[in-house]
């Protein structure tokens, strides 16, 4: 999960990084290409084909890359725009709506097979592939901030993450809805203080490590409250 989603961090960047430059290069030439309708434009980095308006590329195009990369569908005042395709050098694409040269709302495929569905709105987004979904916060290596991640057996973990893991606070559930753990996280597993819910009605209140029973905490079970001093998941007294 972690790794497609590192995937899909990459891919971002680098389509960013191209859609800055295009920006940039679509500004080239502007005294003598104004309003031509259709024009061919070859620079040393890419080679474009289609509409140009008051020399910025605007419309719809074709736009080859020396690296091979390539995007075909809809350009608005520079940038990508509306309905397109970009297809990477490295063998990922995307495809679905673009605004002001960044990717919007689409899906992403790659070379493998795996396809991630992919919308952004406001500081959200929304990730989804093989049966699971991720909404909330994303940065340069994966889900970060504050977001929800619903696994494909319904399991569902609400709270902080940090470069695609379970961190800071939050709460995992079990595909029934029962509440399982709350409390500190840390690289994906429990850590810090919380609190384990059994299936069998006891519970855990106290340290965590590593996803461990850690340092000083208490059973309760039922009325009966037993404190105690744990070690890697393991009782000493």
């Amino acid at each position: 999960m972690r790794k497609v989603l590192v995937n899909i961090s990459y891919a971002l960047i680098t389509a960013a990084i191209v859609f800055s430059a295009l920006y940039a290069l679509g500004l080239a030439g502007a005294a003598d290409i104004r309003h031509v309708k259709q024009k061919g434009y070859a620079e040393q980095s890419f080679e474009y084909t289609g509409a140009l308006f008051e020399g910025k590329f605007d419309g719809h195009c074709e736009i080859v890359f020396s690296d091979g990369s390539a995007y075909r569908g809809g350009i608005a005042d520079g940038r990508f725009g509306g309905e397109g395709a970009f297809t990477s050098a490295a063998g990922w694409r995307f495809e679905g709506t673009f605004e002001e040269g960044l990717a919007c709302d689409g899906v992403f495929y790659y070379e493998g097979g795996a396809a991630v569905r992919y919308s952004k709105g406001g500081e959200s987004d929304i990730l989804a592939a093989d049966g699971w979904t991720y909404s909330g916060g994303y940065g340069e290596l994966g889900q970060n901030g504050l977001g929800a991640f619903v696994f494909s057996d319904g399991a569902v973990y609400s709270g902080g993450f940090s470069r695609g893991l379970a961190e800071g606070e939050g709460s995992f559930y079990d595909p029934s809805g029962r509440l399982v753990y709350t409390g500190g996280f840390e690289n994906g597993a429990f850590e810090g203080q919380g609190r384990y819910f059994s299936e069998d009605g006891w519970s855990y209140e106290g340290g965590f490590k590593k996803g461990l029973f850690d340092g000083d905490g208490a059973i309760t079970d039922g009325t009966r409250k037993t404190p105690g001093i744990w070690e890697e998941g393991v009782k000493l007294r």
